[in-house]
């Protein structure tokens, strides 16, 4: 186990959002880490705390509706978590370093990628895997077809039953997300994890609109993923990887499945190290 976190929180229009921070000195460069799909920072401890011990200072975000952030359980808005980003940058600037990244694991690689090109002080970005919300809301899906129909033909409609919750057992094949299933037990168990998104939630995906094109991208990122990912495998991370910024994203494949940040921490750690030593 690395170092301990400190809690703290910021405000987003009232909100309290929660957020795990491991501090350094001054001089060390910030990562700000979003979590997966109805995760929270303090389930990553053990990673970011190995990332705070390799010279970073580290901030977890609980996303509203999500852990500990205020907020009803499972129901928010896509533009909501890209907001808080904003506004831990401008904490984060001010108490550490404007040298500040951004990470994201799972579904939070796709805030990454969106809050990277709504926000001009991220100076670099490692996307955990990723998706065009656009085109890619099916990607991970047990039914992708299912719902690409739904998203396609029905958006108008759902809109009516905004605050329905969509369970994530059955939206997800969650033996595909992780392996180990006594850590799947584990998961399953934690009180502050979140089963449900809201119908409503999931339309603020695909409505939502960023500030620029993927091919504006101006500031490094990579799409990072398991060579055995079964939810963004790597012929999907190298489709996307092609639309970003006018050279591409770099992608880079590691050994292991979906949980790389949990399941394969000796393999994952060194290319998140590498990454940011680099490019903050």
């Amino acid at each position: 186990m690395g170092s301990k976190p400190e809690f703290a929180h910021v405000l987003l229009n009232g909100k309290k959002i929660h957020i795990d921070v491991y501090p350094n000195t001054a001089d060390m460069p910030v990562i700000l880490f979003i979590p997966g799909m109805g995760c929270y920072a303090g389930l990553y401890a053990e990673f970011l705390g190995a990332l705070a011990d390799s010279g970073f200072t580290v901030i977890g975000i609980d996303p509203p509706g999500l852990g500990r952030s205020d907020g009803p359980r499972g129901r928010f808005e896509f533009h909501e978590v890209v907001d808080c980003v904003s506004v831990i940058i401008s904490h984060a600037a001010a108490r550490f370093s404007e040298r500040i990244g951004v990470l994201g694991s799972s579904l939070g690689g796709t805030y990454a990628l969106y809050a990277t090109l709504n926000e001009s002080r991220i100076k670099s970005t490692f996307c955990h895997g990723a998706m065009d919300i656009s085109q890619d809301l099916h990607i991970p899906t047990r039914f992708p077809a299912i719902v690409q129909f739904l998203v396609r033909y029905f958006r108008g409609a759902a809109r009516i039953i905004s605050k329905l919750p969509v369970p994530l057992k059955v939206l997800v094949n969650w033996n595909h997300v992780v392996e180990s299933q006594n850590l799947l037990r584990s998961i399953k168990n934690d009180p502050l994890m979140v089963w449900y998104y809201s119908m409503g939630s999931w339309i603020s995906f695909v409505d939502y609109r960023p500030g620029k094109e993927f091919k504006e991208l101006s500031t490094p990122l990579t799409i990072v993923t398991g060579e055995s990912d079964l939810l963004f495998p790597p012929s999907h991370c190298a489709k996307l990887a092609e639309k970003i910024s006018s050279q591409g994203a770099l992608l880079q494949i590691v050994p292991g499945g979906h949980f790389l940040p949990m399941e394969y921490l000796p393999a994952f750690l060194p290319v998140v190290v590498g990454w940011f030593a680099k490019t903050l």
